[in-house]
């Protein structure tokens, strides 16, 4: 009897350290990080201005900030709607912007469903991405790149 009560014990505590740990889902806003949009707005102006010459739907720009490198500073994750320009029949666009200094570099593009959580495991210090439930994808070097399927 006192066996099954400790092994109850060393599941409840297992259980809480998985729960713990789990995956992270990214929730992206329309309304919050007006700052980081005007930034996301300024560094894709160009293709803002392209994609207003193909329809008179507004772009859209859902942010989310996550420290992905655990350097104290967030990064930018946007997900940018407006259909036919950045969005077609497998989604829209997802871009991570890192500041380096008093600039922004492009990290990830990608089209995706608005699908996306923070792993809880670190590739090169940065923390992967799991795409749709489906795939993971790891910084290596300077951008994320795909890792591997997800089983």
């Amino acid at each position: 009897m006192r066996f099954c009560g400790v092994c109850v014990a060393i599941y409840m505590l297992l259980l809480g350290a998985i729960s713990a740990h789990a995956d992270q889902q990214v929730t992206f806003s329309a309304t919050k990080h007006e700052r980081e949009r005007k930034i996301v707005k300024a560094l894709l102006k160009k293709e803002i201005r392209e994609a207003k010459t193909l329809s008179k739907e507004p772009v859209q720009i859902d942010i989310a900030l996550a420290d992905l490198n655990h350097d104290g500073t967030r990064e930018i994750l946007a997900y940018v709607r407006q259909y036919p320009y950045f969005c077609g029949t497998e989604g829209c666009w997802f871009v991570i912007f890192r500041q380096e200094g008093r600039t922004w570099r492009n990290i990830l593009q990608l089209i995706i469903q608005e699908n996306v959580s923070l792993s809880t495991v670190s590739t090169s210090d940065f923390v992967d991405l799991i795409v749709e439930d489906k795939s993971v994808w790891s910084c290596r070097g300077a951008k994320y790149g795909f890792s591997h399927k997800r089983p």
